[in-house]
């Protein structure tokens, strides 16, 4: 599957709830063999959990990632009965590059309109450390990744009332993506009428936030636990 591949989680009754997990590494690196761990953890809470690729930077550039991650979720939902699911909503969680990719996949309609994806197929969305409000242009490292335009890539430029509800969460020792991201990406969607909450952990920097979903490291923040009661929640 590309938006490429998937390491699903166990075959789960009819009303086993069903995400989509997409990773970070600034849009260059990272590949999903690498993070079974989240799959793992997801699925030792009840659910069935992907995992999916997408092309990076230099093969491609925004907005193909973003495009492969909606086929990735798109698929996903079309395989529901094959996982023996009943009909129901697609999550979205993502962390840093990822997390950034699965807000515009929730915000931007452009991309799941494409991949044959309802919007309102989707449930909720769980990001960790997304650099919702971030110039790429000011960046070097990224700059060649994005348009000159940034106000096509910022997910909190996008805020919408329509939007699913969002569980936005960082680390406040994080020195990669700061956590205006997060505090300012959960006011843009409260100021347009949509659903956001935020939390920061304290003594948490950027890896330690998805670290934290693996069993050595839960105890560093509750980040699977808070996760699993948004993404439950009724």
């Amino acid at each position: 599957m590309d938006g490429r591949g998937a390491a699903a989680g166990h075959r789960g009754g009819a009303d086993t709830p069903l995400v989509l997990f997409l990773y970070g590494g600034g849009w260059r690196w990272g590949s999903r063999n690498r993070y079974g761990f989240v799959g793992t953890a997801l699925a030792e809470r009840g659910f069935i959990a992907a995992v999916a690729d997408y092309r990076k930077y230099p093969e491609v550039r925004f907005p193909e990632f973003n495009h492969d991650a909606a086929m990735a979720a798109a698929w996903l939902q079309t395989q529901r009965g094959d996982f023996g699911l009943a009909p129901g909503p697609l999550h979205l969680m993502g962390h840093s590059a990822g997390a950034h990719i699965a807000a515009l996949l929730a915000l931007d309609p452009q991309y799941l309109e494409t991949a044959g994806l309802p919007r309102a197929q989707l449930g909720r969305l769980v990001g960790l450390a997304g650099p919702y409000g971030l110039y790429p242009s000011r960046i070097k490292l990224i700059a060649d990744i994005f348009p000159a335009d940034d106000n096509l890539v910022r997910p909190i430029g996008f805020a919408r009332a329509d939007a699913p509800p969002m569980l936005l969460l960082h680390g406040d020792e994080d020195v990669i993506v700061g956590t205006q991201n997060t505090l300012g990406m959960a006011a843009a969607q409260k100021a347009v009428g949509g659903q956001a909450e935020s939390r920061v952990y304290p003594d948490v920097g950027h890896r330690g936030l998805v670290m934290a979903l693996t069993t050595p490291f839960r105890g560093m923040a509750p980040v699977l636990d808070d996760a699993v009661a948004f993404l439950t929640a009724t």
